[in-house]
């Protein structure tokens, strides 16, 4: 999955290749060509890919190397990502998709946790107790990586999905790496 924006919004880009970021380097401006594409609203992100297998409801991955090029074109210029910075009260579906920061949140579990590690969904709120979780894949390679004690700045991707635990849908963010989630800097919004 590659995640792509401009001033209008983000869309999720689902490409079957491995390695996608030694082809489009964070910061890679792209096109997209839409013709026979399939686009769909899941979890508030927009997600671009192949038509659905009969079987399936989702867009599929673009696999081969000419289907790619055929939809996605990379041009040749890399520029600095920077998220946008936002409040928790202040986030909308309209911003899912999109490479966010929130800053001066803390992890409040919703049981004890001996040694909090990344991996699954967590609970961050800030100082007025506005939630907002995270996610990070079992196969992350940061996923161990333990949350830091007190305030924390997060970057990542955001979704609006059901986070289990009886809670329903709830703002979540994807941090991409490790350093996406850091102990909070002296700046706030």
């Amino acid at each position: 999955t590659m995640f792509i924006e401009d001033a209008s919004g983000g869309a999720e880009i689902r490409i079957g290749i491995y390695d996608i970021a030694s082809q489009y380097p964070i910061g890679s401006q792209v096109a997209l060509h839409l013709q026979n594409s399939a686009v769909m609203l899941n979890n508030g992100v927009v997600v671009v890919g192949l038509p659905p297998y009969s079987y399936d409801n989702e867009p599929r991955e673009f696999e081969a190397p000419e289907i790619i090029n055929r939809h996605i074109v990379r041009g040749t210029s890399v520029e600095e990502v920077e998220p946008m910075l936002c409040n928790i009260a202040e986030l909308n579906e309209s911003l899912c998709g999109r490479f966010i920061k929130v800053v001066g949140i803390t992890h409040t579990p919703l049981e004890e946790e001996l040694l909090p590690t990344l991996e699954g969904y967590h609970r961050f709120t800030d100082n007025s107790n506005n939630a907002i979780f995270t996610s990070v894949s079992t196969y992350a390679d940061f996923a161990t990586a333990e949350i830091p004690i007190g305030e924390v700045d997060i970057c990542g991707i955001l979704h609006y999905e059901s986070v289990g635990m009886n809670i329903g849908k709830q703002f979540v963010i994807k941090p991409r790496f490790k350093d996406d989630v850091s102990i909070a800097n002296s700046s706030t919004l």
